[in-house]
């Protein structure tokens, strides 16, 4: 059984992500800095997703740093002089502001897209069966809500092949197609 990805699933990915969250936020998000629709199609429909991956890192790092000066804000505006944070600290701000806001879930359930294209990046390169398969099924969600019906059949073939392996053939299938996750 071959394991599929690389270029071609990145880039599904990165234009499912952009016709899942375009009218959302991203055309707009996109729109600040792109001044034609070529420029911003160039980013939510790529061609290649190394010019996708480029912007997404920047946007990334942007909504996190967002979350970080609001989260600061809030702790100073409440009287603390000093103030101590973690990731996970602004991660679990991010996640309140998403309970109670609509704008802040879908930039969060967004993000969480992102991160599944790191994940599957990291995964590629370290060839990390484990964290493949993980970010697989996470791919999948995306691909389900995105009628992207190819990669469906893919992805869940992939998963039941893998799942009803015998130990010995997930062994065997993991030595030749990946190397270890250290």
């Amino acid at each position: 059984m071959p394991v599929f990805g690389g270029f071609h699933l990145m880039l599904e990915i990165f234009k499912k992500r952009g016709s899942l969250f375009e009218t959302t936020h991203l055309y707009n998000i996109m729109g600040m800095h792109r001044t034609s629709q070529k420029a911003i199609e160039y980013v939510l429909n790529p061609s290649d997703p190394n010019q996708a991956n480029r912007e997404m890192i920047q946007y990334h790092l942007a909504v996190y740093l967002s979350a970080l000066l609001a989260l600061l804000e809030e702790q100073w505006d409440s009287g603390l002089d000093e103030v101590e944070l973690s990731p996970i600290d602004v991660v679990n701000f991010m996640v309140e502001r998403a309970k109670e806001n609509l704008q802040a879930f879908v930039i969060l359930l967004e993000l969480r897209f992102c991160e599944l294209i790191v994940m599957l990046q990291r995964a590629e390169t370290k060839s990390c069966p484990a964290t493949y398969c993980a970010a697989l099924k996470y791919a999948l969600l995306l691909c389900v809500n995105t009628n992207a019906t190819k990669y469906v059949e893919m992805m869940s073939n992939f998963c039941i092949d893998r799942k009803c392996m015998s130990k010995a053939e997930l062994k065997m299938h993991d030595v030749t197609s990946h190397r270890n996750c250290n």
